[in-house]
């Protein structure tokens, strides 16, 4: 069975938000003093759609990521899943939403140098303690949807930058989740790599109803987003400055 077909976490109706942020706020200390990166964040993101947020370098983009893949906690402010409030305290709710809602896609590809394209995909997979043999059909499939089924023994130093960030895209999205979040995922590619990967995650936002969130300085691919919002002084605000 593909496993973008299967949706083993229905998202919410296409008339509300999948997630969204209220009064994200969010500060660091340094040697310097407190840093305050996020102010009063308001973002939702509904399924078919792709958001494409843009920034200057450490204005936050990366920490607001974090905070709604629930890696990291708000000073400040609620998210919710499908309706559902997050509680930043509870471990097992949070394990729960990465494993089966959330796929994260990264500009460095993180992927494992002595595992071949397949066995990298399988990492997500097994979060969800699903039978060995189900997880090499999901990870077969999700190789197939970005291109590589041909690569699936290959390790990724045979790999090119491109067909890296495939396969890193195929581990987002073997497990079918509701939302994928992508820090600077065409970062280190040329243009045209760059814009294959994009569509791929337009495809799987459209074709699929699920939801992507893209944090990118490319101006190129936020123009081609469903949306684009800006983050300044701490603030999201709609299109570029």
């Amino acid at each position: 069975m593909n496993p973008l077909t299967m949706d083993p976490v229905s998202p919410a109706p296409a008339a509300q938000p999948f997630i969204e942020a209220r009064g994200l706020r969010k500060s660091f200390q340094s040697a310097a003093g407190g840093e305050t990166v996020l102010r009063d964040v308001n973002v939702s993101v509904r399924t078919g759609e792709v958001l494409a947020i843009t920034a200057p370098s450490g204005a936050g983009k990366s920490t607001l990521l974090k905070i709604l893949g629930t890696l990291q906690a708000p000073d400040a402010g609620t998210l919710t899943y499908g309706g559902v409030a997050v509680d930043f305290r509870d471990q097992r709710q949070l394990a729960r939403l990465r494993a089966s809602r959330i796929g994260f896609v990264f500009q460095r590809f993180n992927l494992i140098p002595f595992l071949d394209a397949r066995e990298n995909v399988e990492l997500a997979l097994k979060l969800r303690a699903m039978p060995q043999r189900q997880r090499h059909i999901q990870a077969l499939d999700a190789l197939d949807i970005v291109g590589l089924a041909h690569k699936c023994r290959a390790l990724p130093a045979t790999l090119s930058g491109g067909e890296q960030q495939r396969v890193a895209l195929a581990r987002a999205i073997a497990g079918a989740p509701s939302l994928l979040l992508c820090d600077e995922p065409t970062g280190s590619l040329g243009q045209d790599a760059g814009q294959r990967i994009f569509e791929l995650l337009q495809s799987f936002a459209q074709l699929h109803d699920r939801a992507v969130v893209l944090v990118t300085h490319n101006e190129s691919l936020a123009r081609q987003a469903t949306r684009r919002l800006y983050l300044h002084d701490g603030c999201l605000q709609g299109g570029a400055p």
